[in-house]
Formats: C-alpha cells, structure tokens, sequence
C-alpha cells in the first residue's frame, strides 16, 4: 500500500485504548527513511512523508525566480501557505479542511505556465470553482474581485420573483446599499419589502 510518499512495509503494532485499536504501521519514505505510521495518520493523509516533503516544499519556496515580488509569485505563495501552514492564520479554512494543492502547483514554474495560459491578468485573482475541492488546473480560475466575493462561502442568498441572487448581485440590479438591505432583513423586513422599498434619504440606513 502507498499513501503519498509512504510504501507500507509491514504491522508494526497495535495500540489499545479505551475506545478502540490503533494499528501502526512500519514505512519507508521515498527517501529512504523508515519509521512507524499509524494508520490513521496514513488514511487521513496527516503524514504523506518522514518531512522530506514539506522541506522541499519550504526549499521552492525559497527559491528565488526573479519574480519573488511579483504579484503572481505572491498569489501563489499565498496559496501553498493557506494550505500547508499550521500557523497561518488561514489554514483553518484551507489546509485543516483539507484543501490541498496539487503536487504539479508546489513548483512556482508549473503554476506559471498554468496561469499564463489561462487568462491571467493583474487584476485578477485564484478562485477554486468547487469550494469542497483544491488548488488545480481543473478546479480554478481567474475571476475578478467581485465575482470571487459573489462566491464565498459566506454569501447568503435571497429568491424573490423566482430568481436567486446574494446580496450583492441583488444590491447592484436594484441600486441598494448592500449593508441597507442586510439591516432591513435583520430588522425582520420581508424580503419583498427589503428588496423594493425606497430609501429613506433622510434615514438612509432604512
């Protein structure tokens, strides 16, 4: 059996505890490294290597490409780090959700090419289509701001007159504040009312 850098080689042992068993598992890396994996490190992919991995990782990183300042290097070193750093501050909606990054995107280079030949600009940014899914070639594109706000999971959307809009999608057609229509839903407005109700020059948070 492989899992990511690991071949299992044989039953080290199993460890019983109030609840149930945890089988370990003795594995050599690519590397050459061999040392003991529980198999529930190895089947949630917690452990793909002895470290090697995240080291070569880290070492790209730090490569430098001439473009480390670049806006694009920027957005990729932004994604790695949502994804395989523990200490960032974002990996609790990336990498411990388990979103992941592609083996061929760890390499700068390969992303680039990927990038500049799907419609790359500055003034767009990486979205990943499926929310549930990572970082890879079928699963992301480039939208603008906007359309990757319209597409966060924390949008809420609003059916009216059969047709289904977030906020914001709604605030630009109707020409409403998009804080004066979260407010009048939070007040217990109807959603007919918040939507077509004229705005109150004088009391413009109604």
């Amino acid at each position: 059996m492989r899992y990511g850098r690991w071949v299992v080689l044989s039953l080290h042992s199993v460890r019983t505890y109030k609840g149930g068993t945890n089988t370990i598992w003795l594995c050599r890396c690519r590397c050459g490294t061999e040392k003991p994996v529980t198999a529930s490190s190895l089947e949630s992919g917690r452990s793909k290597s002895c470290g090697c991995l995240s080291r070569e990782i880290h070492s790209k990183i730090m490569t430098t490409h001439g473009e480390s300042y670049t806006r694009l290097y920027t957005t990729w070193e932004s994604m790695i780090g949502r994804c395989k750093s523990k200490k960032g501050k974002a990996w609790k909606n990336y990498g411990s959700r388990g979103v992941t990054v592609c083996n061929e995107w760890c390499d700068f280079l390969t992303f680039k090419k990927w990038a500049l030949n799907n419609g790359y600009d500055v003034g767009l940014t990486l979205e990943r289509k499926d929310g549930n899914r990572g970082y890879c070639p079928s699963n992301c594109k480039w939208a603008t701001y906007k359309e990757q706000a319209n597409n966060t999971r924390q949008n809420h959307h609003i059916t009216y007159n059969g047709e289904t809009k977030n906020f914001a999608e709604w605030s630009t057609i109707l020409g409403l504040n998009r804080n004066t229509l979260v407010k009048r839903l939070s007040s217990g407005w109807s959603v007919e009312k918040a939507l077509t109700e004229p705005v109150n020059m004088r009391y413009s948070h109604t």
